[in-house]
């Protein structure tokens, strides 16, 4: 058995198979809805004090893994990247910065118990118009199950699913990795009869 970085017990390598050995199937990548989540995800968090960064890219890990899992096609198709604190898109930051810089947006500085993060505000009226009923159904599905994690919960949580775990340390998260998911990250119905 190959244990992968990361992977303490050797569970990731019984779960999924080689990285060499999984299909790639991010046909379509969304960066236009990167910004439509954000604006959604955020007003729909942005009064919750344990929602930073952290936790903020963590939700949006979930939303675009979990909707592959179900549907097996991208939302966003954003890359996720396994670091240190779990699953990270290295282009969130720039795209908050972004729209801050237009006014779409306000960032804070804002204490949740003694830690110090940063906090995200619409402060314009804020529009999700390429998001369907479906999209937002999805999204809305996640933010009840994980929006009220903070940061150490929900990355202790990203830690535990498989994707995450069969990913070696700075490389990009694959999403055929969800279909090895089990227990309590599996979010769609298998039909068990073969």
């Amino acid at each position: 058995m190959t244990k992968r970085l990361g992977d303490v017990n050797g569970t990731a390598a019984k779960a999924a198979p080689e990285d060499k050995n999984i299909e790639e199937r991010v046909e379509e990548h969304h960066p236009h809805l990167l910004e439509q989540v954000l604006f959604y995800v955020l007003s729909f968090v942005q009064h919750k004090p344990n929602v930073g960064e952290t936790v903020l890219q963590k939700l949006l890990y979930f939303i675009d893994f979990d909707y592959y899992e179900k549907y097996e096609e991208n939302l966003m198709g954003e890359t996720y990247f396994r670091c240190e604190y779990g699953p990270m898109n290295r282009r969130l930051r720039p795209e908050l910065r972004r729209l801050a810089s237009r006014g779409l947006i306000k960032e804070e500085k804002c204490f949740y118990f003694d830690k110090l993060q940063t906090c995200y505000k619409v402060v314009s009226d804020a529009r999700w118009d390429d998001l369907t009923p479906h999209h937002l159904a999805h999204i809305d599905d996640v933010l009840k199950r994980l929006s009220d994690y903070n940061a150490r919960q929900i990355s202790e949580f990203s830690h535990d699913d498989i994707p995450w775990k069969c990913t070696l340390p700075d490389k990009a998260i694959s999403y055929e990795l969800v279909f090895y998911r089990e227990g309590r990250h599996s979010v769609k119905e298998y039909d068990d009869e073969l």
